[in-house]
C-alpha cells in the first residue's frame, strides 16, 4: 500500500487507483474477456514486472533450448522433449488450433494422465490466446461435459478413448476438434468430423506463420485469465475459477527461488521434479509446469498407476531432487519403510535408525 492507494499495472502502464469498495474490476472479475490490474509492490518480492505465462515460456526456451525438458517412459523406452521441441510441438498445437478457427478466450479442456502432450495442449492453447482447463480422469460423463459447455471449450483433448466416451459430443456443438493422444487409430464407431489423432491435429496449421502466434502472445496482458481451474464435482457440479497470467507466473517466482537458494550446490536445469499429481490441480500444474520455466528442472512423467505402487519405480528412475507430495502419500512412504525396517535384524535397525538420524541433521542444517 502506498498512500492508501494500491500500486497497479494495466495494458496502458503502472498507475494509482483507489480501490473500490467491492473490490470487483480490481481484485477479481467474472469475465474471462477482462483484464485485471495486477497489484504491485514498490520494492522486494512482488514488485516484479509482471509477465505472462507464454512470455515465461519463450524466455525459457531461449535460455536452455537443446537441454532436455521433458521425460516420459514408453513401451519400455525413454522419450524426450527438449526446450526446443516442446517450444515446437506447443507451436504447433497453437497454429491447429488458430487454423480450425478456435475464438481466442475459448478454452481447451484436457483430460487424462501426466504427459508430455498434456503440457503441450495447455501451452499451445494459451500461445492462441485461449484459456487451458484440466478435466479430472475420475470425473463422470455428467462432470465432463459440464465443464466442457461451461468453460466454453472449442478443444477437448482426452488421452484414451473411454476418456473421449464420457463427452456428450453430440451435446457440444461449439467444440471445433476433439483429440485422442495415447490412440493409435481412431476407434471403430466414431465417425464425428471432429475427432483427430494428436498426430494429426499438429499437422492441421503446418502453412500458419510463426508471427501470427507471436501477435497473440504479444497481445496477452498479465491480468488476462490465464486457466480455469475446477474442483472434482463431489458437491454438484463442478465449480471454476480463473487465474490470472500474473497469478502463475509471479508465484512460480519466489517458488522457485526458495527451492534454489536451499539447494544452491544444484544447478537450476539440474533439478528434477517427477510430475504425478494431477495437473488439473493448481498445485501439480505450478510444480511441474509453470514453475519449470523459471527453475529450468527436468520433468520425468510418472505411469497412470503410479499411485497404485509404481511412482517408487519412476522415483528411482528419476531421482528427483523436487518432490512436492499430498500428506497420504508420505504417510504411504513412512509405512512401507516401518515395515521394511521391522523385518530386519535388531543389529541393522539400529544402524539405520543412527545414520538416518545423521542424514535428518545434515538437511536440518543445511
Amino acid at each position: 500500500m502506498v498512500d492508501n492507494r494500491t500500486v497497479l499495472m494495466s495494458s496502458q502502464g503502472y498507475k494509482n487507483l483507489v480501490n473500490p469498495v467491492d473490490g470487483k474490476g480490481l481484485h477479481w472479475v467474472t469475465d474471462v474477456n477482462a483484464e485485471i490490474p495486477v497489484k504491485l509492490k514498490p520494492s522486494g518480492p512482488g514488485s516484479e514486472k509482471p509477465i505472462t505465462v507464454s512470455e515465461m515460456f519463450l524466455a525459457a526456451v531461449k535460455k536452455r533450448g537443446p537441454n532436455n525438458a521433458l521425460f516420459v517412459e514408453r513401451n519400455g523406452k525413454v522419450v524426450t522433449w527438449t526446450w526446443d521441441q516442446y517450444w515446437l510441438d506447443s507451436m504447433k498445437f497453437a497454429k491447429a488450433c488458430h487454423k480450425i478457427g478456435c475464438k481466442e478466450r475459448s478454452s481447451t479442456a484436457i483430460m487424462g494422465f501426466n504427459s508430455p502432450e498434456w503440457t503441450i495442449a495447455f501451452q499451445g492453447s494459451v500461445m492462441n490466446n485461449m484459456v487451458g482447463t484440466g478435466i479430472y480422469i475420475t470425473n463422470a460423463p455428467e462432470a465432463c461435459f459440464y465443464q466442457a459447455d461451461h468453460s466454453e471449450a472449442e478443444i477437448v483433448a482426452c488421452e484414451t478413448a473411454d476418456q473421449l466416451k464420457r463427452f456428450a459430443m453430440d451435446k457440444l456443438p461449439r467444440v471445433k476438434a476433439f483429440l485422442l493422444w495415447g490412440e493409435k487409430s481412431i476407434p471403430e464407431g466414431y465417425k464425428d468430423p471432429r475427432v483427430y489423432l494428436w498426430s494429426d491435429f499438429l499437422k492441421l496449421g503446418a502453412d500458419v506463420k510463426d508471427n501470427v502466434i507471436m501477435e497473440k502472445i504479444n497481445r496477452q496482458k498479465p491480468g488476462e485469465c490465464c486457466c480455469l481451474i475446477y474442483t472434482s464435482g463431489t458437491t454438484g457440479n463442478p465449480k471454476g475459477c480463473m487465474l490470472s497470467h500474473d497469478n502463475l507466473t509471479w508465484t512460480a517466482i519466489p517458488m522457485m527461488n526458495g527451492v534454489i537458494s536451499f539447494a544452491p550446490q544444484l544447478g537450476t536445469h539440474e533439478h528434477r521434479v517427477v510430475s504425478y499429481l494431477p495437473l488439473s490441480h493448481i498445485a501439480g500444474l505450478m510444480v511441474d509446469l509453470i514453475s519449470q520455466f523459471i527453475g529450468g528442472h527436468e520433468v520425468y512423467f510418472a505411469r497412470p498407476d503410479a499411485l497404485a505402487g509404481t511412482l517408487v519405480q519412476t522415483l528411482n528412475w528419476a531421482r528427483p531432487t523436487i518432490f512436492f507430495a499430498v500428506p497420504r502419500v508420505w504417510e504411504k512412504f513412512e509405512e512401507k519403510l516401518k515395515e521394511i525396517g521391522a523385518s530386519k535384524p535388531q543389529f541393522l535397525q539400529n544402524i539405520s535408525t543412527w545414520a538416518k538420524g545423521h542424514g535428518s541433521e545434515k538437511v536440518r542444517l543445511q
